[in-house]
């Protein structure tokens, strides 16, 4: 069966509209400086972290092309976009994807494609009520998982009390519903030395948070605090940690509630920015990564004998302790979702699982020639690596309205260096 795909990034916004129709919560506060959606996406107030993320989704439809075979097709969700503007973003890879044509996301028409509907799985990137009522509109399969279990698990007010039912839960992290109750918190010299962070309900990536030291808050923490427990729920509170590698271990829960390793992604963080992840063989993985794989699949079996099923990416952290010893955070983020290292690891299988390979979100000029990224993440890996091969894995051509930047990432082959 051909497979549609739905590059849906902006799921959290769809869950956290969803949390807010549950509960009655709608409109906006006065001062929260947050504005209505518009066209298509209006309805209750959403702060502005996941407001510029649905503001990004249209840039990003290339990412499941590690995935695609022949016969499959992306949706894009925008309105007014044929797709013949740009030009094929499967062709000329030479890796076995075909024809991996987009299809125009305005409900009802399909670029006189009369196969896009029926005999297809509908494959989204979050599993929200709104992708789900679009197969059934296009006539598609749904395998997805439930949509309310999705939403549930993509929630960082449950992924901390995950981390208590586990005994995994951050020494001096905080479940925080109100300003008062933060302040409470910051009362006992939280966060001194290091600082804290505090993250609202929904929000993944890295948005939507807020960092701080000490007890004094500022103006925009507070209103930060109260808009984002008004809107979306409860936040989280943690002490900043001293990071030294963080990992996304990758798991399927397969329709009979069987979970399946299917790999592990080191992060590649620079500023406190996502820039790409990096994968290795069994040869040349660090021993201490089984820990991790250990400790997350006890979270994995909670997720699945609750009934959730589908892809779910389980960020760890190893981090210096106040010994400076290193230890590992095993819950850091729970995604439920497919995850951009999971897409990564997918192009690192279609390429032949080399010794080690780099998916890193880069620009058409770097896909064309050695590159100063490249360069820094050989030297990351060591002087025993070499560039073995490169592969642009987006569409690179460059787009009308956004920089060669934006325009997708490429995947880089080491290997290493023989004596």
């Amino acid at each position: 069966m051909n497979r549609l795909f739905l590059a849906n990034l902006s799921c959290e916004a769809d869950w956290a509209r969803a949390w807010q129709r549950e509960r009655g919560v709608g409109g906006l506060r006065a001062g929260s400086g947050l504005k209505p959606m518009a066209g298509a996406m209006r309805g209750p107030g959403l702060p502005a972290g996941l407001q510029r993320a649905m503001q990004q989704e249209g840039n990003l439809q290339s990412v499941w092309l590690g995935l695609m075979s022949p016969g499959d097709q992306v949706l894009d969700r925008r309105e007014g976009w044929d797709g013949r503007s740009r030009r094929n973003p499967g062709r000329d890879r030479g890796l076995g994807i075909t024809e991996a044509r987009r299809v125009e996301g305005e409900r009802g028409k399909f670029g006189g494609d009369a196969n896009v509907v029926g005999s297809r799985e509908l494959i989204a990137w979050g599993a929200t009520e709104d992708a789900r009522r679009l197969s059934e509109e296009l006539g598609c399969v749904w395998r997805g998982a439930d949509p309310a279990l999705a939403m549930r698990f993509n929630q960082r007010s449950e992924r901390f009390q995950i981390e208590e039912e586990l005994e995994f839960t951050l020494p001096g992290s905080v479940l925080i519903h109100s300003c008062e109750e933060l302040k409470r918190a910051l009362s006992r010299d939280y966060g001194r030395e290091k600082g804290w962070i505090l993250k609202a309900n929904f929000g993944m990536s890295g948005r939507e948070a807020i960092r701080g030291r000490g007890a004094c808050l500022t103006i925009p923490q507070v209103r930060f605090c109260e808009s984002r427990s008004a809107l979306t729920g409860p936040l989280v509170l943690e002490p900043l940690l001293t990071p030294v590698e963080e990992v996304g271990v990758l798991w399927e829960v397969l329709a009979g509630g069987v979970a399946e390793f299917q790999g592990m992604a080191r992060q590649w963080v620079v500023g406190g920015t996502w820039r790409g992840c990096l994968f290795f063989d069994s040869d040349h993985q660090p021993a201490y990564w089984e820990e991790a794989i250990e400790s997350t699949a006890r979270v994995t079996e909670k997720l699945a004998s609750a009934g959730y099923r589908g892809p779910l990416g389980i960020d760890v952290m190893w981090h210096r302790d106040a010994r400076g010893d290193m230890a590992l955070r095993p819950l850091q983020d729970l995604n439920a979702r497919w995850t951009m290292g999971r897409m990564g690891l997918a192009w690192w299988k279609r390429l032949g699982t080399p010794p080690a390979g780099a998916w890193i979100w880069g620009s058409q000029r770097e896909a064309r020639s050695d590159c100063a990224v490249e360069v820094e993440v050989a030297n990351w890996l060591g002087p025993d690596w070499r560039v073995q091969r490169r592969v642009a894995t987006g569409d690179s051509a460059k787009r009308d309205g956004h920089s060669e930047a934006e325009c997708g990432p490429l995947f880089v082959a080491f290997e290493p260096v023989v004596a």
